[in-house]
C-alpha cells in the first residue's frame, strides 16, 4: 500500500513539474495580448493599488495646490506622492502639517485627494490622516 501511495505521490509531482516547464510548442508571439504579468519593476501599479511613492511632478503638485487652496487651520507642504488609477485618479500625498496656531506644532499626514476625468472639475480633498 506504501508503495502504491510513494508511486501516486511521484506522479503527481511528474505530471506538476511537466506542466510548468517550457517546452510548450506554442509560440511566444502567440500568447495573448491580455495575458497579465508581473511588473517588471518595483514603480509599476498592481491593478487597484497605489504606485510606490515618487518625487513630485510639476503636475502633482498643481492638483495638491488646487485641492489645499481653501483649506484653513494648517499649512501643508508635500514631500512624495503616489496614484491610483481609477474612474480618474486618487492621489495620496505624504505631507509636513503645521498648524496655524500661536505656537505651530509639526506632524506627518496623508492627504487622499481625488482627480476626476473631466478637466473641467477641481480636484477634490477626500481624506486626512495622520501618517504615524
Amino acid at each position: 500500500m506504501k508503495k502504491w501511495v510513494a508511486l501516486i505521490f511521484a506522479g503527481l509531482i511528474a505530471l506538476g513539474l511537466a506542466a510548468c516547464g517550457s517546452t510548450s510548442s506554442t509560440p511566444a508571439s502567440a500568447t495573448p495580448s491580455s495575458a497579465v504579468e508581473a511588473p517588471s519593476s518595483e514603480s509599476e501599479q498592481m491593478p487597484g493599488g497605489y504606485t510606490e511613492e515618487r518625487e513630485l511632478t510639476d503636475a502633482d503638485l498643481e492638483v495638491f495646490n488646487v485641492a489645499m487652496e481653501n483649506l484653513v487651520g494648517a499649512t501643508y507642504e508635500p514631500l512624495k506622492v503616489a496614484t491610483q488609477v481609477v474612474n480618474g485618479t486618487n492621489y495620496r500625498f505624504y505631507a509636513k502639517k503645521t498648524t496655524v496656531t500661536a505656537e505651530p506644532e509639526e506632524s506627518y499626514v496623508y492627504v487622499y485627494i481625488y482627480q476626476s476625468l473631466d478637466a473641467s472639475e477641481k480636484p477634490t480633498i477626500t481624506e486626512i490622516v495622520d501618517a504615524e
